[in-house]
């Protein structure tokens, strides 16, 4: 191969070529971005380290997650125990996006964005933990879930065994 020639595959990029894409690609499911959602991903991407882009993208899909959650949530009705299985995995979702997801969050070794992520990630703990008291207390507003308190009928004798005095 002469000096002067180059291999194939390097040519440099032309100057009718795009730019190349500086922001992040929304997802095939996501619905395009605004311009100011371009413009806050654009300064995000200059003033905050890649960790800590990282890590508060993904505390934005989970925020996205829970506001699904809390709208489906609030369709259902109180008391009406049609809705008791759809509550019962409801409950598990949450409780597994709280304890897999948001708490996988780490923002200690974050340096730029460590504050806003420690907020948001405080918000989502927040957010995922009144959705649980929420649903537990739908749970219990069904008639079959209402806890009974004890009646005296109720409280079995508890025998207690004493061994013998030798």
């Amino acid at each position: 191969m002469p000096k002067n020639a180059k291999p194939q595959g390097s040519n440099p990029p032309s100057r009718n070529a795009p730019p190349a894409q500086t922001s992040n690609p929304p997802s095939r499911n996501a619905p395009p971005r605004t311009r100011e959602e371009e413009d806050e991903l654009a300064l995000r991407n200059r003033t905050l380290s890649k960790p800590s882009i990282k890590a508060l993208d993904t505390l934005d899909q989970l925020a996205k997650h829970v506001e699904r959650l809390e709208a489906q949530i609030a369709a259902i009705v109180p008391g009406d125990p049609k809705f008791k299985d759809q509550i019962g995995g409801l409950f598990g979702t949450v409780e597994k996006l709280l304890e897999q997801k948001i708490d996988a969050v780490s923002t200690t070794d974050l340096q730029s964005g460590k504050q806003t992520a420690r907020l948001e990630r405080k918000d989502l703990v927040k957010r995922t933990n009144a959705l649980l008291d929420k649903l537990l207390l739908l749970r219990d507003s069904i008639p079959a879930h209402r806890p009974q308190a004890a009646t005296e009928s109720d409280v079995q004798p508890v025998h207690v065994y004493k061994a013998p005095v030798v």
